[in-house]
């Protein structure tokens, strides 16, 4: 078997010891693996930032360095994944023999612990090693290959090693290529939570399969001074021996930096803390990184969203696990949406037909201006100056309440969170629990001040339990559901062949709005159609134990038209598109549309846990969002403003929205081709010195020479950073860039005096040592 390695150009750079402990393994296994000295670098970086074009030359030397192996090992999960799951959308794009070449390539190229154990058939290589480890399973690893417990299997079987548990082994480190510079604060917030986790496990040594991902966490550690070494897996595999000076970590050592690593402290909050006014609109709002960094300040937020989400991340983990079926309904999920995408007209048409067939009246709305005019002109002809209003994502979307409000016409939130929301004077952060940012002191504290002054007041000496709050909410609103003429509500679901309309939620007043008023007007988002009532079973299954983690909604309502005597008199339905045409038009970002609103993804999401949704500037906040929004607002056919282009951005593609989302939206495919079409389509904000920097690195990944140029550079310069570490960079932060960033709050390794290719050269593959 014919055996090459591909080192990586970070690990030929930086980490050339890691491609010696791969050539150390095999050849102790009895492989020799050869080194083709034209390779470069797999076009990740390039990928994964949008700059899709210039991958384009990378991966074709990638196909061209590796032809004619039988295997090619790859220390660098992120790395195998980018060669297995994207060589072919870059290749795609350049056309020509190059899709073909990527795949004879591709299904060829191993992540070191995939070839061991299931090439080689291996688990014991014969390494010595006795210190404590814990285990760091990168995402791109986990979840894209699912290398699944390969690793820990490899590391069990070394002599002399404890693996100990790491806590929260599973989420994202915030390390995410360019995340970690553009996305600083929350990169370093991400990190953060990691070396607590790795603290916490007691062990002497971190282990990853990536070092891009050790470097992150292993420069925080180096800036805070905790002592616990980072090794990549082939390190610890190569070793025969003990290390020397293994540093345990010392509780109470001191922060040289200021930065608050780890989770934010406990909700510290039986008083409200002042929050910062926002008007009640997502216009104007800063880009991402911008708003992400004031959001982080406020640890009090950081707390309410880490327990609100994990509480609900757990509940659906357990209903979930009850279903044997649970990945065929997904699939279930996904083929019916994309069946209704695919004939989305004529099943629109058909919908239209089965209301009108039942009384009701079918309005269309090319936007937000035309939905918003109905809804207005509906109230005004009935004479109401007020509306009861169910939760709706379609009619936050449109800004409905201040076009009601322009108009002279109050707009009374009834679902609880909304009415948090809505008495706070806040925006909703999340699209299942809108006031997910607030804890029950500042709920008790907002219905106290605000509740009087539009209708009934809070109870006397309210108490911030929740069934008191829940308690004075349901008397507050009581009177407002009597005497309401005119409803509006959204939908989670239509039936083009009957026309009948769902909505699901978990408090009743849903119901209160859906039968008492005499006129209810239902915004629906064109994509909310499903074809039949048989298709309807299988989101009854996927929607509540997605978005609340029951087993099903405590309150399923469905409505066909007007039926005399029972409920509404009149039944509007109008039909949204506010862009989805747009969307639909683009054949990677349409999956989208899929979404059923359940918010699985906000609650996976390390960027949306510790930002929050007020970071994203829209009323879809989290993965979903930053894939939704940008599209919605017309990414793919004209420029968008600084704050839209920052979306796709705002992820570190770490890919459990993926393994969260009930109807199997790739959420990173999408991400990175929207970053693709800010970049390369300039669909947003140059930033110039990126540009130049990211065409400086293609020219230098193209030649191995030029590779090689470099890094004897950066080696001479090494010579000069005192302990092989680099510390803080002293550049004024309007100049500082990437690099700024980076060591704002993170040490970086120096590069060695050799790289990998010196040194397998230097040696003959090692054949020296």
């Amino acid at each position: 078997m014919r055996l090459a390695l591909f080192i990586t150009c970070f690990n030929d750079t930086l980490f050339p010891e890691t491609g010696a402990s791969v050539v150390r393994v095999l050849r102790r296994l009895g492989h020799e693996v050869e080194f083709p000295y034209d390779q470069v670098c797999c076009g990740q970086m390039h990928f994964n930032s949008g700059y899709r074009r210039d991958a384009v030359p990378l991966v074709r030397s990638f196909v061209e360095a590796f032809e004619g192996y039988d295997a090619v090992i790859v220390p660098s999960g992120s790395c195998t994944a980018m060669v297995r799951e994207y060589h072919a959308t870059v290749a795609r794009t350049a056309g020509g023999t190059l899709p073909e070449g990527v795949a004879r390539v591709a299904p060829k190229v191993y992540e070191l612990s995939e070839f061991l154990v299931d090439v080689l058939g291996v688990t014991d290589v014969g390494a010595y090693f006795p210190h404590s480890v814990a285990y760091h399973p990168t995402c791109h690893s986990l979840r894209m290959l699912r290398v699944g417990d390969r690793p820990t299997r490899l590391l069990r079987a070394v002599r002399g090693l404890t693996l100990v548990d790491l806590p929260r082994a599973d989420e994202c480190c915030g390390f995410g290529g360019t995340f970690a510079v553009k996305n600083a604060p929350t990169s370093v917030a991400m990190g953060g939570d990691k070396v607590t986790a790795a603290l916490e496990s007691g062990a002497q040594v971190l282990c990853a399969g990536d070092n891009s991902c050790l470097t992150h966490i292993g420069g925080l550690i180096s800036r805070q001074h905790a002592g616990i070494r980072m090794l990549h897996l082939a390190d610890i595999l190569a070793r025969t021996d003990a290390l020397p000076d293994v540093p345990v970590y010392r509780p109470g050592l001191p922060d040289s930096s200021g930065l608050v690593v780890g989770h934010a402290p406990g909700t510290g909050g039986d008083t409200m803390t002042a929050a910062v006014h926002r008007e009640p609109t997502f216009v104007g709002m800063p880009p991402f990184p911008e708003a992400a960094e004031a959001e982080l300040a406020n640890p009090v937020q950081r707390a309410n969203l880490r327990a609100a989400t994990h509480t609900i991340r757990a509940k659906r983990d357990a209903v979930v696990a009850e279903l044997p079926d649970w990945e065929l309904l997904r699939r279930a999920g996904e083929a019916i949406k994309d069946d209704v995408l695919a004939r989305l007209p004529g099943l629109l048409e058909r919908l239209e037909a089965a209301v009108r067939a039942a009384g009701g009246v079918v309005h269309w709305a090319r936007d937000a201006a035309e939905a918003n005019t109905i809804v207005v002109d509906i109230a005004r002809a009935k004479g109401v100056d007020e509306v009861v209003k169910v939760k709706s994502m379609a009619t936050e979307e449109i800004e409905l309440n201040n076009a009601l409000a322009a108009a002279g016409i109050h707009a009374w939130e009834t679902d609880l969170a909304q009415l948090i929301v809505q008495l706070g004077d806040d925006l909703p952060s999340h699209i299942v629990v809108p006031a997910i940012h607030r804890n029950r002191a500042q709920i008790r504290e907002i219905f106290v001040r605000e509740m009087g002054r539009v209708g009934r007041p809070a109870p006397e000496r309210l108490s911030d339990e929740p069934t008191a709050l829940a308690a004075a909410a349901r008397l507050h609103l009581r009177q407002k559901f009597l005497r309401a003429k005119v409803a509006v509500s959204g939908a989670n679901f239509a039936i083009a062949d009957t026309g009948t309309v769902c909505v699901v939620e978990s408090e009743g007043n849903g119901r209160m709005c859906l039968t008492l008023p005499e006129t209810l007007i239902t915004v629906l988002g064109v994509e909310k159609l499903l074809p039949t009532w048989g298709d309807l079973e299988v989101f009854l299954q996927l929607l509540p134990r997605s978005a609340t983690g029951e087993r099903m909604n405590p309150y399923t309502s469905m409505w066909t038209g007007v039926t005399p005597g029972d409920g509404p008199r009149e039944f509007h339905l109008i039909l949204l598109d506010n862009g989805r045409s747009d969307v639909l038009s683009d054949p990677v970002g349409r999956q989208a549309l899929r979404c059923i609103r359940c918010a699985a993804c906000l609650n996976v999401c390390p960027v949306y846990e510790r930002t929050g949704g007020h970071a994203y500037g829209s009323v879809y906040p989290g993965p979903i969002g930053a894939i939704l929004t940008p599209q919605l607002r017309g990414i793919a056919r004209h420029p968008v403003d600084a704050q839209t282009a920052s979306l796709p951005f705002a992820s570190t593609l770490c890919g459990a929205c993926f393994d969260a989302c009930p109807v199997r939206i790739d959420i990173p495919e999408v991400l990175v081709r929207l970053r693709a079409q800010v970049v390369d389509g300039g669909r947003g904000p140059h930033d110039r010195a990126e540009d130049a920097g990211m065409k400086t690195l293609r020219w230098t990944f193209e030649k191995p020479w030029r590779i090689g140029f470099a890094q004897h550079v950066a080696g001479v310069g090494a010579h000069f950073v005192r302990h092989g570490v680099i510390g803080r960079v002293p550049l004024p932060k309007r100049v500082s860039g990437p690099v700024g960033a980076w060591f704002a709050d993170r040490d970086a390794p120096a590069p060695p005096a050799e790289s990998f290719r010196t040194w397998y050269k230097r040696t003959e593959g090692g054949r020296e040592l």
